[in-house]
C-alpha cells in the first residue's frame, strides 16, 4: 500500500459522554422506528463526523439508520439530534458506544494499529496499490469495524 497527497486518513478515537454538546456534529447509527418518531437507541455515535470520505453506510446503510445531524441538546442520557428532517431524540444505554472522529495524517499510522484500507488499482496482481482513504480505529475496538467499547 502506498499513500500519497490525495490519501485521506481518518483517526477514531474512544469517546465519552463528555464530548456530546450542543452543537457538536454527530453520526449516529440507531435502532427503533426514526420514521414515526418513536424512540430509538444509539448503537453508536461518531463525533465530528467526516465531511468526506464518510462513514461506511451512510443514512440507510449497510449498519442501520443513521442519522446524520448536530446536538441540539443533552439531557443525562438523551441526546437531541437535529437532521434536515427535524429533531429526534436518542437514549444512550450501556451499549452505546462513542467515538470521535479526527483529520489525520501519515505519522499517525503506527505499526500494530488496526486499520481499514480503501484503494485503488488491482489487489490481486500483488502491486502496490494506493490508499485512497485509511481508517485508523482505536485498539481497544469500536471505530468502524469490529468490538463494542462500553461508555464510561
Amino acid at each position: 500500500m502506498t499513500l500519497d497527497e490525495n490519501s485521506i486518513i481518518q483517526i477514531y478515537e474512544t469517546g465519552t459522554t463528555d464530548d456530546l454538546s450542543p452543537g457538536s456534529r454527530v453520526s449516529v447509527i440507531v435502532s427503533g422506528d426514526v420514521q414515526s418518531g418513536g424512540p430509538v437507541t444509539a448503537a453508536s455515535v461518531v463525533v465530528n463526523p467526516p465531511d468526506r470520505g464518510g462513514i461506511i453506510g451512510g443514512p440507510g446503510g449497510i449498519f442501520g439508520v443513521i442519522l446524520i445531524g448536530t446536538i441540539s441538546a443533552v439531557d443525562g442520557n438523551i441526546l437531541t439530534v437535529t437532521t434536515d428532517s427535524g429533531e429526534t431524540q436518542v437514549t444512550l444505554d450501556d451499549d452505546s458506544t462513542i467515538q470521535t472522529f479526527l483529520e489525520g495524517i501519515a505519522d499517525d499510522i503506527s505499526s500494530g494499529d488496526r486499520v481499514l484500507v480503501i484503494s485503488s488499482g488491482d489487489v490481486p496482481s500483488g502491486e502496490p496499490v494506493i490508499a485512497t482513504s485509511v481508517i485508523v480505529n482505536p485498539p481497544e475496538g469500536g471505530g468502524v469495524f469490529g468490538g463494542r467499547p462500553r461508555i464510561p
